[in-house]
Parts: structure tokens; sequence; C-alpha cells
């Protein structure tokens, strides 16, 4: 059967532009939960389902989007209409509602066509001929994207903003106050998990997470250690703690934030240094958005040297007084 859909635009970008943009393509599935290769086709299907012949959206085969993510079909950027139907399923797997999923994928197709720029060489002069399918189509997919917005990595707020509160970089020596830990207990989701498994290993037994990640990634967000349905309140007070310990010195990132499309608000987000001796810090910060599905994640991506990594006795307490 013929694909009558625009074929995948070879664009002329920068691996190192290809690769951002792929890195952002994974954060947005980290940031909605990471649902399953599976679980964003069967959302892909049940839109297809639900559209008409000609607004029929990309199918997200398994397969497909484990070659797109993973790298393999670089130099090529991916066509508007997969990232469409990816960035869609993501948000619609994250609970996001309906225009909130307007108004991302709005600032998705802005952030393709910055980069969807076709760069062939001129040539000598020759008769005309028909427009070639995949440069109208990309005109097409561009043509409302003026004015849309800031850029999927603003709407994302990957840098984020502290909430209030009260944060340091340096180590302390004697235990915090006392409080509520969210995350022991039963209220607590106990499997810490890696957002992916190319990218590095995680080991977790009991308090002590080991991960190993190696050089060339991106940015933080490319490698993610999470803890998944944190309960976070607005305007409640609380703090972190956590003991690091890694075989060289890097800094890596640790932020707890909403898990609501599009903001995705931070109450915490602090980078931070790690050494090869053990250090313990604590944060103290306000809850930014009523929660009770937050996610707490150590980003360590976009480090310049392998690591070896040791988080410790992670606590996250809701302060009492």
């Amino acid at each position: 059967m013929t694909d009558t859909r625009s074929p995948v635009f070879s664009a002329t970008l920068t691996v190192s532009a290809e690769l951002g943009f792929l890195a952002e393509l994974r954060q947005l599935r980290a940031l909605s939960g990471q649902p399953s290769f599976r679980r964003l086709s069967q959302i892909a299907e049940q839109r297809i389902a639900a559209s008409p012949p000609d607004r029929r959206p990309e199918p997200l085969p398994p397969s497909t989007v484990s070659e797109v993510l993973g790298g393999k079909r670089l130099p090529r950027l991916p066509r508007w209409a997969f990232v469409e139907s990816y960035v869609t399923a993501c948000l619609h797997a994250g609970g996001a509602d309906a225009p909130a999923v307007a108004a991302e994928t709005a600032r998705w197709r802005e952030r393709w066509c910055e980069l969807a720029v076709e760069d062939e060489p001129a040539a000598p002069a020759r008769p005309e001929r028909p427009a070639r399918p995949w440069i109208a189509a990309t005109a097409v997919a561009c043509a409302f994207v003026v004015g849309a917005g800031s850029g999927v990595l603003g709407t994302l707020r990957w840098t984020g903003q502290l909430g209030s509160g009260t944060a340091s970089d340096a180590c302390v020596t004697s235990a915090g106050p006392a409080g509520d830990d969210l995350l022991t207990g039963s209220r607590a989701r106990k499997e810490w998990w890696i957002n992916n498994q190319n990218l590095g290993t995680l080991h977790v037994d009991g308090p002590r997470l080991d991960a190993t990640v190696p050089a060339g990634t991106t940015v933080p967000g490319d490698v993610l250690l999470g803890l998944s349905d944190v309960p976070i309140v607005k305007n409640r007070d609380y703090l972190l703690a956590f003991t690091t310990v890694a075989d060289r010195d890097a800094t890596i990132r640790a932020r707890l934030q909403d898990t609501s499309a599009p903001s995705y608000l931070p109450s915490l987000n602090e980078d931070f240094s790690v050494g090869t001796s053990a250090c313990r810090r604590e944060y103290r910060f306000t809850g930014a958005q009523d929660n009770p599905h937050a996610e707490l994640t150590f980003q360590l991506g976009g480090l310049r040297d392998d690591l070896h990594l040791n988080v410790s006795d992670v606590a996250l307490l809701e302060m009492t007084g």
C-alpha cells in the first residue's frame, strides 16, 4: 500500500542540533510519566480510529519510536507528522487536556520549523519543475507557527526556577529536622527508575542508588533517575535531603516538579556538585502546585566524562513546624 503522507524531511542540520531535538523528545516522554512505546502506539491508533481519512495522524509503531528516539535515523530530522503524533500521545499519556495538548503541539511545531531548514546548494538555471512534495508539506506544517510561542524548552521550563525557600550546595554535618518522610511508608512509590537504559544503568539496593552514566549526552534531562507519585501540596514547606558520592567531580541536578502539561511547574530545581567524598545536602523549598503525582529526579545527562554515582538515604520531609 502506498504511503500518501509526506516523506521524512531530510533536513540539513548539524548533528548537535538534531541530537538536541531528540533529547527534547525524550524529555517530553519522561515528563509525561515515561509511557511505554506500546502505550504511545495505542494512543496513536485510537486517534487514527477517531479521525476522518484526510486528517489521520501518524501511527507510532514501537519499533519506529525506538529507532527515532535512539538516533538510529540520524542525520535526518523526524518528519512533522511523526513529531505531532508522538508529542500528542505523550501529552495524552501524561493526562493533559485538549487545550493544553493544542497549545503544546503548536509550540513543538514552532521548534520543529526552526530546525527544518532546507539548505540545498544553488544549481545552474534549468527548466522549472514542480516543487517536491516534502517541501510543500514542510511549508504547510510551518505556516501556522508565526507567533506561536517561545518554543518547547520554554514551555517545559526545563531549566526551571526554585519555589520559595532556601537552598545551598554546602554539605551538612548533622541530621535535618524531624518531619513526615514522603518517600517511605504507605504513600511512597518504592521503585526508582532510569528513563533510558541505553544511556545509563541503575541498581537499587534499599536506600542506595548506584548509577553509571556514559559521557556524550547533551542536556541534564537526557538521563534521569526518578521517583514518581510524590505527593506535593501548594504552599506547604518541604526539605529534600540526600547523600552523594561519585568516582569523579561533576555537576548534576535535583528537580521536583509538577507532572501536569504544559507547565511542569518546578517546586525545586537545583544544580549541585558531586565528588569522591560523600556529601549530604539539604534543600528547603515550598510546594509550587498541588499534585499527588509529582516527580523527583536526579538529572545526570550532559556530562563531559563517564560517571559512576551513588545516591543514598534520600528523604523528602513534609515540615510540621
